[in-house]
């Protein structure tokens, strides 16, 4: 794996559980990238863009509760449709695995909230 310091931002053990519920898929997608490219100055631009999405979640969720506080699910959904969105965006067309794989995580949890939020 390579080594960027901007992963020591998707840190999210700092954060109260929902807010480490929203960051966590993003700390995820960010592992798989940084593990699964080879580190050309794209990987790079696909981090700081991906940690400008959990950045813009988290703070969704922040401004939401300021706001009704209701649960965060609705927003974590849309930041998890976010993440597929970019992980479509920010590699080369020929990075397909990596791909299919950031999109397994996301849809996985993507799940996991809906299926929590019909309880």
């Amino acid at each position: 794996m390579n080594d960027y310091p901007i992963l020591q931002f998707f840190t999210f053990d700092h954060l109260p559980d929902h807010l480490a519920d929203v960051s966590r898929p993003f700390a995820d997608l960010a592992e798989v990238i940084a593990a699964e490219t080879d580190g050309d100055p794209e990987t790079e631009v696909a981090l700081r863009k991906l940690l400008e999405a959990k950045d813009a979640a988290v703070r969704a969720v922040v401004g939401r509760e300021r706001r009704t506080d209701p649960s965060p699910s609705a927003h974590l959904q849309s930041g998890l449709g976010a993440l597929l969105w970019l992980s479509e965006q920010s590699f080369h067309p020929d990075d397909a695995a990596v791909i299919a794989r950031a999109r397994g995580l996301v849809a996985a949890r993507l799940a996991e909230v809906t299926w929590d939020s019909e309880r």
